[in-house]
């Protein structure tokens, strides 16, 4: 029997366990890092829907009730201002800060700080700016065609995918109050669109 024989690892099979354990190390790494970016793309995607989200019924809201509709600016910082017509007294409106509305009331949206979209309402309870959606980099706003009762409105966010991000999302609102007035179905005159633009 041999007395100096030792028991354990040869530095071959140190080597091995060394180089598989690496591997291992970083492949869980790899996976983290994949992991960690999927969360963070998947936070900024759900922030940017909250936004639009929350711009799009704000928005909406205040053009059904209008009775005019105002676009000042140009190319991608423009503001859209909707304008309570004398249905305002009659009838419960609420403006973009759910506040009720009088005759001649205006809501303006318009992008401050080039990141947040806000709100003001002139006329109303409140004179104040109200930021109502986060990293909003962009509104641009044209009327619709047709019969000009709409607005046709595409805003920027941050954190959309990147298609979106480049072109924008768009969507179309109408002023159905007006148009259910100039129908004759809700009562009041057909004496003018509403529509103007100032550049």
């Amino acid at each position: 029997m041999d007395k100096h024989q030792q028991a354990g690892f040869t530095i071959v099979e140190l080597l091995i366990a060394m180089v598989i354990s690496l591997t291992l190390i970083f492949a869980c790494a790899s996976v983290y890092s994949s992991l960690q970016k999927s969360i963070s793309i998947s936070q900024n995607l759900s922030k940017a829907q909250e936004s639009l989200r929350t711009a799009h019924y704000l928005m909406s809201r205040s053009v059904r009730q209008g009775a005019g509709l105002q676009i000042s600016g140009s190319g991608t910082t423009q503001s859209l201002i909707v304008i309570y017509g004398e249905e305002a007294d009659s009838h419960q409106f609420f403006g973009c800060l759910g506040e009720p509305q009088a005759s001649g009331a205006k809501d303006t949206f318009y992008i401050k700080n080039l990141k947040n979209l806000y709100c003001k309402t002139e006329g109303g309870v409140s004179p104040d700016d109200e930021l109502i959606a986060l990293n909003v980099t962009s509104l641009a706003a044209t009327f619709a065609g047709g019969v000009r009762k709409g607005v046709d409105i595409t805003l920027k966010i941050d954190g959309m995918p990147t298609s979106m991000e480049t072109d924008g999302f768009t969507f179309s609102l109408a002023m159905r109050q007006r148009i259910l007035i100039d129908a004759g179905i809700s009562g009041g005159s057909a004496t003018s669109d509403g529509l103007s633009t100032n550049l």
